[in-house]
């Protein structure tokens, strides 16, 4: 049943052999549905503005250290996460290597209007 604001997209089939990283309608819909913008900050340096990466909440630990490390230039096996205190600006607890949730687990207790922010670590060695 079509109510008013609804929306009907139409799709060609795609030619045979393409290969898009969206290839549906649906598709492109959940990814942009699934987008946010992630502040990451250096916990070594106070007041740092950090920058700012658009990433997808469905993405896993090693998805999202490789985006970071491709940002800084650097080995995503030397860089350490931590999740941004809820009551206050800084660094919390640490994250594990081996995190098994997704970059929407790690937001989950940011207000809406809240500016999502993960602060990082450069490490000499590998984790």
């Amino acid at each position: 049943e079509l109510m008013d604001g609804d929306i009907i997209v139409y799709q060609l089939e795609p030619p045979p052999g393409s290969n898009y990283q969206l290839p549906t309608a649906l598709d492109y819909f959940k990814d942009l549905f699934y987008k946010v913008e992630v502040n990451f900050c250096d916990k070594n340096i106070a007041n740092d503005p950090g920058f700012t990466l658009e990433l997808s909440q469905r993405m896993n630990y090693e998805q999202l250290a490789t985006r970071v490390a491709q940002h800084l230039g650097t080995d995503p096996y030397h860089l350490q996460f931590f999740k941004n205190q809820g009551y206050r600006e800084g660094p919390g607890q640490a994250l594990r290597c081996n995190f098994e949730g997704t970059l929407k687990d790690l937001l989950t207790y940011f207000r809406p209007k809240q500016v999502k922010r993960i602060y990082y670590q450069r490490l000499q060695i590998s984790i």
